[in-house]
Order: C-alpha cells, then structure tokens, then sequence
C-alpha cells in the first residue's frame, strides 16, 4: 500500500490542476471507505445550522482529520484554515489542493489569514480550524492558541465543536516526514456538539479574559471526547 500511494502521488502530480485535485479526491474517499470505520454522532446538532455559516472547531490528532470531517459533512464544504506547513511536503500538498483553504501561520497572529477567514464567513460560507495549531503527539489535547478567538469575535459566527477520535491511528503521524504517513486501519469516532457563541465573561484583565474565553471554546470540543483524549482539558464537563 505504501508503495500504490507513493506511485500514485507522482502519478497525479503529471496532470493539470483540475483532473488531479478531483483524482487525489476520489482515492481519499476510497482510502477512508477502505481503512476507516466511522461513527458519527451528533447529527441533529448540525441540522440546527444547516443555513448557516459557522466555524466548526475540532482537535487536531492526524492529517486525516480534514479529510474525515469533510467526508462525514456529507457535502457541506467548509474552507480550511491549513497550516503553513502543510505545503511543504508531496502528499499534503496534494491533499490540499482537493480542499478550499486558507493558508495560515499557526506560531503568531496572522493577520492576514484572519482576515481573509472572516471575509469568508461573511460571505456565508464556513470554516473549519484546529485551535491547537499542530497535531498532538500522543493523542491528548494540547494547549489552544488566540486564532480562533480573534475568527470568532470578528466574525460573530456560530461556533460548533467536533471531537474526533481514532484518527491518530489511522494515519499515524511520521516524526520524520509527512510523506511517510499512510493510512492504517482504525476506528475512527466523530461527535458534532451544540452550536455555540462566544460567552461573556467580565474581567478587568484583558489576559485572563482572553485565557479564559479560549478555555471555554477549548472545554466544549474536550467535553465531546473521552477522558484519555482530554489532555491539558481533561477538568472540562458538560
């Protein structure tokens, strides 16, 4: 297998823009149908916005993670805030190309992507973001950064969280190379929860407002998980 995805990454990278990116598309449709059992819980949450736009914020476990909550959206195409990174390599740079993205700076406050997130949802469409910014190493939720706080308050959008689950071990992040990354069979769990606003929350420290209205997006994606996969949230309940 390891070799089929090798040859067929230099294989689509022959044809033009257009016939590779609906290439690339059909086989990570076929990869996941092949490798991921899915359960997806939470629907009627999303039928609440089904009109609307939203920010849909999920933990971050594996570079399938996209892949698996575009393919359980079932057609609701959301614009992905994609790490830098994530065009430095082949395969990733491939996978890319199959979604709408916005590429974003996870180490600072990119302003620029921000921006351009926000002019998207005002323009009725939705985002998809990962506030830890990289994928957790072992499978545990890391520490949130200020990104999706600052998409939220501009935007005003609706926020639903997404926790996923078994993801990690169905593409198993390489420490050396994105490219070394291939798809291993894995039960995979996707749970939507309740739409959400920002809440108020009054502080005269302008820090610890920040600190805690990102903990309050971050608890309600951690209230969606199991405990191991809580990490630096595992005090956060419904």
């Amino acid at each position: 297998m390891k070799l089929f995805w090798q040859w067929s990454v230099f294989f689509f990278g022959l044809f033009p823009f257009k016939i590779r990116k609906k290439l690339v598309r059909l086989l990570s449709t076929r990869m996941l149908n092949a490798y991921a059992d899915i359960s997806v819980a939470g629907q009627e949450n999303l039928k609440a916005v089904e009109d609307q736009r939203v920010i849909f914020v999920a933990n971050h476990l594996s570079n399938a993670d996209a892949i698996v909550i575009r393919h359980v959206l079932q057609g609701r195409e959301p614009v992905f805030l994609a790490g830098v990174k994530l065009q430095e390599e082949k395969n990733s740079k491939l996978m890319l190309e199959t979604f709408d993205t916005i590429i974003i700076n996870p180490e600072q406050a990119d302003r620029k992507a921000l921006t351009e997130a926000v002019r998207v949802l005002k323009n009725e469409r939705s985002v998809l973001v990962f506030p830890e910014g990289t994928r957790s190493r072992d499978g545990s939720m890391i520490h949130g950064k200020k990104g999706v706080l600052l998409l939220a308050r501009f935007s005003k959008a609706l926020i639903v969280p997404i926790g996923l689950e078994g993801t990690e071990k169905l593409v198993p992040i390489s420490e050396t190379s994105i490219d070394r990354e291939f798809f291993q069979k894995a039960k995979v769990k996707v749970k939507f929860g309740k739409p959400f606003t920002l809440p108020k929350i009054k502080s005269k420290d302008k820090k610890n407002l920040e600190e805690e209205t990102l903990r309050f997006i971050m608890c309600k994606i951690a209230c969606l998980l199991s405990p191991e996969y809580k990490g630096v949230y595992s005090e956060c309940h419904d």
